[in-house]
């Protein structure tokens, strides 16, 4: 069994040591969270963090870093009160991963990286719906 300490951990090179940092939860699916600010903007980011809390009622959440000048998924999500979880299947999933580069606030990452809006163009009309 290995054993590793606050010191031994400082001295991994850089990627190294977040590569073992992130992998010591084990797997975590990837998904992407999409968002729509008030202008109109969409966002896509891509998290590692959901996690399911209950079913009755349906509970789930995700974990977000702290504001940046990039947090544009966490702004509209505190303006709008609502966001999508995508699951990623292979055949985009290194579009998704693209959805990471930190893109300056009003930049689509559906437009960046090749993905449609189709079925983002649905739940809005839906939930246009509800909220009548």
């Amino acid at each position: 069994m290995m054993v590793y300490n606050e010191n031994a951990i400082a001295t991994f090179e850089r990627r190294y040591r977040a590569n073992f940092i992130n992998s010591l939860g084990g797997f975590k699916s990837l998904v992407l969270v999409g968002t729509k600010n008030s202008d109109g903007s969409e966002n896509l980011a891509t998290l590692s963090s959901l996690f399911h809390l209950g079913a009755d009622p349906a509970l789930c959440g995700i974990i977000l870093r702290p504001a940046t000048m990039f947090s544009s998924t966490l702004d509209n999500i505190l303006e709008q009160k609502w966001y999508t979880i995508n699951h990623i299947s292979p055949e985009f999933v290194y579009k998704a991963h693209q959805c990471s580069a930190k893109y300056p606030k009003g930049v689509s990452e559906f437009e960046q990286v090749g993905l449609t809006l189709n079925i983002w163009k649905i739940f809005l009309s839906l939930l246009s719906k509800k909220v009548k």
